[in-house]
């Protein structure tokens, strides 16, 4: 080989491992376990605060953060004054924060169960526990508990402070995935969170327990947002900045938005809302593959509509207590979805002896769906047979992706927010599951027939992609 044509190989491979080293992204370590300041490079010398990770990671970066509590107040590297409850933790583009890794002690540190390891981000009074504004999809948030975001702010009249208790998006774009919101409050929208002429991406996400005047779990305004296998429960619109607010679960105002495979069960409003579930105001909401059940007034108890809709609406494949047909989609239901424990409003008490009442709580549930075939039992960790099979199982869209249904999954996701993961309730046939599977038996009911012709040709030809 001429040395000339050496040369330029040899140039050539030395520009792709510059560009490679370059494109790799740093990982960065913290721990509230570790001594201050740290420098992050690893577990040993892991950050003891998140903000000081989010301050010095450039991107492409990763921050692995272990499980504990962190509070966006707290900061070794930087000697500014506090902004007291405008502290929050901001996100950045090419930033990725994940929760949920067993931390500093462990023979491997870099174990992650996002249940078992709880990465806490607790906002102890601020106005919000996280803001991800002007971000893109490559500002992620990954695997957290958060917490204690309190948008309470106000000169006589509604602020930037009195949005989004426990996140807080304007004109972003970010990823959310995998967290779980709950006890967040806002004196105006989005008690869980907020979005503002943005289109975030919400998957795998659990609102528990956050409350507002309009969207007590999520409020999204002037744009879109993207909302996937999540968990609604328990959120409350209270009249907090108006004579009766509404979407307990979720509001859209002027935005589109997509709802797909969620459950929404047990919301609430006050004696003076309006809609328990989800209320949708101008723009486009489409909901498919998803459960909305039992949301009321929990001051009470009287049923308040599951979903309302001021403009374009198509809810489909989906099951909506009492609403079965008022939309016209296909596919929809209002049959008992059978979940493994369904939760109750119960009836609390407001004086110290207990006698007078104050208004219904929602006591949750389990909401993997019933299934005489097996159902995921969390409690145990084990699958368990019922006695009945939901009518949500193999119901969902049939041209939605079955991701990761156990099998036999009928060739078709269930309805909820369990549909689409390892945790799906399994397809029963009326008798028991295959001991073998049969080549081409692609629903798991133990023979090959026209249905799996059917299903094999409803997905010809498509790719993962």
């Amino acid at each position: 080989m001429p040395a000339s044509h050496r040369v330029v190989r040899l140039a050539a491979v030395a520009l792709s491992l510059l560009w490679a080293a370059a494109t790799t992204a740093e990982i960065l370590y913290v721990d509230d376990d570790a001594p201050a300041p740290g420098d992050g490079r690893c577990w040993q010398t892991a950050y003891k605060h998140l903000q000081d990770a989010l301050m010095m990671a450039a991107p492409p970066a990763e921050i692995r953060v272990a499980q504990g509590t962190y509070r966006p107040d707290e900061f070794a590297l930087s000697d500014r004054p506090s902004l007291g409850a405008a502290e929050a933790f901001h996100l950045k583009n090419g930033v990725a924060v994940k929760g949920g890794f067993v931390g500093l002690g462990a023979p491997n540190p870099d174990a992650r169960n996002t249940a078992a390891y709880v990465s806490h981000l607790y906002g102890r009074g601020a106005y919000h526990v996280v803001v991800a504004d002007e971000t893109n999809r490559t500002a992620i948030l990954d695997g957290f508990l958060i917490s204690g975001g309190e948008a309470w702010h106000t000169n006589g009249h509604l602020t930037e402070g009195s949005y989004g208790g426990g996140l807080y998006c304007r004109q972003g774009a970010p990823t959310i995935r995998d967290c779980t919101f709950t006890n967040n409050s806002a004196l105006a929208f989005g008690g869980g969170m907020y979005s503002e002429a943005g289109n975030p991406l919400i998957e795998d996400c659990r609102f528990f327990d956050n409350s507002a005047t309009d969207g007590g779990g999520l409020d999204v305004d002037y744009g879109g947002a993207v909302v996937q296998g999540c968990m609604f429960s328990g959120n409350r619109a209270c009249s907090y900045n108006a004579d009766g607010g509404s979407g307990g679960a979720v509001y859209c105002y002027q935005s589109q938005c997509r709802i797909d495979r969620c459950t929404i069960v047990g919301n609430g409003v006050d004696e003076w809302g309006h809609v328990a579930g989800v209320t949708a105001s101008g723009g486009e909401v489409r909901i498919s593959n998803c459960i909305l059940w039992n949301n009321r007034d929990h001051d009470t108890g009287q049923w308040k509509p599951q979903l309302y809709v001021y403009g374009p609406a198509a809810p489909e494949y989906s099951c909506i207590e009492g609403e079965f047909g008022a939309y016209g989609g296909p596919g929809n239901t209002d049959s008992d979805p059978l979940f493994a424990d369904p939760g109750r409003w119960v009836l609390a008490r407001a004086d110290e002896e207990e006698t007078e009442p104050a208004g219904y709580l929602w006591q949750p549930g389990e909401y993997h769906l019933k299934s005489q075939a097996g159902r995921w039992e969390p409690a145990s960790a084990s699958w368990v047979i019922d006695d009945a099979t939901s009518p949500c199982i193999d119901a969902g869209d049939p041209m939605s992706p079955i991701g990761h249904e156990p099998f036999p999954n009928g060739g078709r996701v269930n309805m909820g927010a369990y549909g689409g993961t390892a945790q799906a309730s399994k397809s029963y046939f009326g008798g028991p599951v295959c001991e073998t599977i049969v080549a081409g038996d692609i629903n798991g009911d133990c023979k090959v027939d026209f249905l799996d012709f059917q299903i094999m040709g409803l997905h010809w030809l498509e790719t993962s992609q």
